[in-house]
Order: C-alpha cells, then sequence, then structure tokens
C-alpha cells in the first residue's frame, strides 16, 4: 500500500485522513460502550469478606416475661419475651445503610404471633439500643420416651436474615439475659437458663444456578435456653395410679376361690380392660410417635402381669377339678407374693432405666 503511494502526494493525504477518521470512530465507540461488562453474582459481592474491622458486633439478650402455654401434642410452645440489640452507632451513614436489627431479625422455627412497644435509642455512648416485646409460637420436637418423667429444653433463636455472620455477629448479653422469677409452667420447673451464641451454616445455593451447588453460607445465631423438668415422682403415680389400682385387683383374685368362676376371672377381664383404657388415656396427652415411650413400657408391663394372674387362674383351677385343693391354695398364695414382687421390680427397673 505504501509503495503504492509514492509519488502521489494527495492520495497519501487522503489515505492518512480516511485512516485518522475511522480510528476516531473507534475509540469514541469503545469510549462510549466502556469495557466489556464482568459477570459478577450479587451474592458474591455482598457476601465479599471485608476487613475484620468492618464486623459488627451486636450484643443481644432476652429476658422471659411468661411461658404461655406447652402443647406437645402440636410440638410448640408459646413464649412472652423481650429481645434487645446493642451497637456502634452509625447514624452518620444514610437512612438506608443503616443497621435496623428489628427489622432484621428472624425467629427460626417459629412466627411472630404479637409485636408490642418496639423502641430504638441513642445511649450516648456511641452505642444504639433496639428493644422490642415478642410474642412467638415455636416448633420443637418434643422427645417423649422418659415421659413422664421426661425433661426438655426451650429454646428462642434469632438469627439475622440479611447479614451474613462475616458482615454482623451477634454476641450474648449473659449478665441481663433470663427468665423472670415469677413464671410458672403447670407440670415444670424451670431450673436453669443460659444465652449463647452458635454460628449457623447452611450448605445450599438455595436453586441459584449461578453458585456452586453446595454454596456454604454462615450466619451468627444467638440462643435462650430454658431447662424444664418434671416435678419428682408425683406426676407419675397421678398418672399411672389406675392402672397399679387394676393391677392389684388383678392379683387380689387368686385369693378367690377358683371355682367361683365370675369374680376369680371377672377381676382379672375388667383389670385388663381398665389398664387398656388408662393407656388410650395417657397417649391421648402425647404427640404422635412411633417410639416406645415409659409410659407405654408400664402399660405393657401391667397388661403382661394381670395376664399372668389370669394364667395362674386356670391352672389352680385345674388342680380344683383334680381335688388336689391344697396345692390349688399353695399355687394361689405364692403366685399372689411372686406376682406382687415381680410387678413392683419390673416398673422399678422400667423407671431406672428410662
Amino acid at each position: 500500500m505504501l509503495t503504492c503511494l509514492r509519488g502521489r502526494p494527495r492520495l497519501a493525504v487522503l489515505f492518512l485522513i480516511a485512516l485518522l477518521g475511522v480510528t476516531a470512530v473507534a475509540v469514541g465507540r469503545v469510549s462510549a460502550e466502556g469495557p466489556a461488562p464482568r459477570s459478577l453474582d450479587v451474592r458474591e459481592a455482598v457476601n465479599a469478606a471485608p476487613a475484620p474491622g468492618e464486623v459488627r458486633k451486636v450484643s443481644v439478650g432476652i429476658y422471659v416475661n411468661q411461658v404461655k402455654s406447652i402443647e406437645m401434642i402440636q410440638n410448640e410452645y408459646v413464649v412472652d419475651f423481650w429481645v434487645w440489640f446493642r451497637f456502634k452507632s452509625d447514624k452518620h451513614k444514610p437512612e438506608a445503610e443503616q443497621y435496623k436489627p428489628l427489622d432484621n431479625f428472624e425467629i427460626i422455627g417459629g412466627i411472630i404471633e404479637d409485636r408490642i412497644a418496639d423502641q430504638m435509642d441513642d445511649l450516648g455512648n456511641g452505642d444504639t439500643y433496639a428493644a422490642v416485646r415478642i410474642i412467638a409460637r415455636i416448633k420443637k420436637y418434643f422427645d417423649v420416651t422418659r415421659f413422664p418423667l421426661d425433661d426438655h429444653v426451650l429454646t428462642i433463636e434469632l438469627e439475622d436474615t440479611k447479614n451474613e455472620e462475616h458482615l454482623t455477629r451477634f454476641e450474648a448479653d449473659t449478665v441481663n439475659s433470663q427468665v423472670d422469677p415469677g413464671v410458672r409452667t403447670p407440670g415444670w420447673n424451670l431450673t436453669a437458663s443460659r444465652a449463647l451464641v452458635r454460628r449457623h451454616t447452611y450448605s445450599t445455593n438455595y436453586g441459584d444456578s449461578r453458585l456452586p451447588p453446595g454454596k456454604e453460607t454462615s450466619y451468627s445465631r444467638f440462643v435462650f435456653e430454658m431447662e424444664l423438668q418434671r416435678p419428682g415422682l408425683g406426676y407419675l403415680f397421678k398418672l399411672f395410679w389406675s392402672i397399679y389400682l387394676s393391677v392389684i385387683i388383678g392379683f387380689v383374685a387368686l385369693l378367690i376361690k377358683p371355682t367361683d368362676l365370675d369374680p376369680r376371672f371377672g377381676l382379672g377381664v375388667g383389670a385388663i380392660f381398665a389398664a387398656a383404657a388408662s393407656s388410650y388415656v395417657v397417649n391421648a396427652a402425647l404427640p404422635p410417635t412411633n417410639l416406645l415411650t415409659l409410659s407405654d413400657k408400664v402399660n405393657m408391663i401391667s397388661v403382661g402381669f394381670i395376664f399372668l394372674s389370669l394364667l395362674e387362674s386356670i391352672f389352680s383351677l385345674r388342680f380344683y377339678y383334680q381335688e388336689r385343693v391344697q396345692a390349688a391354695k399353695w399355687l394361689d398364695r405364692i403366685c399372689f407374693w411372686a406376682l406382687l414382687a415381680g410387678y413392683g421390680l419390673a416398673n422399678y427397673i422400667a423407671v431406672a432405666t428410662a
């Protein structure tokens, strides 16, 4: 091309002008469009780890006013409590960027039935204080294998829904978090409470194909625990006295003459039906479960020993028909005390190993 332009200055000038024009247009287009966009996921931008000094530390505490109900059949309980957050003030930031914990937190495994008296104040020492009274219904799996000697831990768990742990980190206000001394829960003793913070990790991308499968995100979780215990063995005897009475009546039938068929066998059969009815009433107070509870064991032991007493009555009656009256009386007395002692021992083992 340059060889062709030699000796032709006008053509050379025109060529240079055209080349400069094309270059200018190309540069103008690049300047207008900017560089090629970089694929950047919004979550990755939000989750980019800031400098350690930028982690927001929030002191969280709870004061329980009342445990309104414990509904084991529905696997849930209702709690009335105050929750507060204390953190470094960020009033110098635009309102859209300010930390608002009362709008961000959620109760894990529960729903808020009522919010009362939201408040947010500047403490004057560079900290901001936010508090709200909550009435929440919280779901819980109640392990009833030891019922009616079961102990449980009720928890209130809070998470920040908008900020991961590297952005907002909870710290438990262990000094002020507690249960009101006036809290009473019928059928239970509230023995202890504690506040702590755990890290909870979600190993999922929530179906977002822009993120790798199994992507992990961690959140700071505040946990307040309340320990509940049954008050001694009183509830057990209150629940099972009718079963124990049925078994004793079944054993007393052994002291009746075997040839008196109606009372001798009628008491035992009636005792079995009474034990079955008691089992039905007890299980109606429990959530559906495939587990064998302590109450199930007591009922099965009771029915089993009543059946043994009926079986003994059959053998005693055979002795009478064989005119072995003394043998029948001896068998009745021995079996009465043996069954009574065996039943007591079986119950003791069942309760002790629960």
